[in-house]
C-alpha cells in the first residue's frame, strides 16, 4: 500500500497528532531562539495543568537536546534549521527536527561511557529524565522523540 500521509513518510506514529491547544510548535535558528523557545514550553506545559516540575524537565529537554544541535551541528555552509513540537496527549511528548549532521544522543551514549561523570551530562541528564528517546535518520533529517516520565 502506498501512502502520501506526511506522518508515513516521516515515520511518525499516528498518536503523535494532537487536537488545536494540545500542541505548540517552533522553529529554532539560533541559540537565543533556544533560550526564549524553552521558556515558552514550560509556560505551555505549566498552562496544560503539568507539575512545575515536569514542565522545567521539558524546558531542559529542549534547552538540552535543541541547544547542543544549535552548537554542534549548524554550519556556515548551510541554511540550518531545527523543528520543535510538543504535544501534551496521552504522555509529554517532545519531537526535535534538523537537518543537521546525523547524531544519535543514545549511541552517543553507549560508545562513549566514560568514568567522567561530566562527560555527555546533558544527554545522560535528559536520557535519565524520560521514559523513552527514540532516534532516526530518514533522508539526512535527525528526528528526536523524548517521552518524558510523569513526575
Amino acid at each position: 500500500k502506498f501512502t502520501f500521509s506526511i506522518q508515513d513518510w516521516m515515520k511518525l506514529p499516528e498518536t503523535f497528532g494532537a487536537k488545536e491547544g494540545q500542541f505548540m510548535e517552533f522553529t529554532i535558528t539560533s541559540m537565543e531562539d533556544v533560550i526564549n523557545i524553552s521558556q515558552k514550553v514550560i509556560d505551555f506545559c505549566m498552562g496544560q495543568g503539568i507539575s512545575r516540575r515536569k514542565s522545567n524537565t521539558a524546558g531542559l529537554a529542549v534547552e538540552e537536546m535543541a541547544g547542543n544541535t544549535v552548537m554542534h551541528g549548524f554550519r556556515k555552509d548551510r541554511k540550518n534549521y531545527v523543528d520543535l513540537r510538543i504535544v501534551n496527549k496521552d504522555v509529554l511528548t517532545i519531537r526535535i527536527r534538523d537537518n543537521c549532521p546525523e547524531f544519535d544522543p543514545k549511541k552517543r551514549l553507549e560508545q562513549f561511557s566514560s568514568d567522567d561523570p561530566a562527560a555527555n551530562i546533558g544527554i545522560k541528564m535528559i536520557a535519565g529524565l524520560s521514559d523513552e528517546m527514540i532516534y532516526q535518520n530518514t533522508a539526512g533529517i535527525n528526528t528526536l522523540m523524548i517521552k518524558l516520565k510523569n513526575t
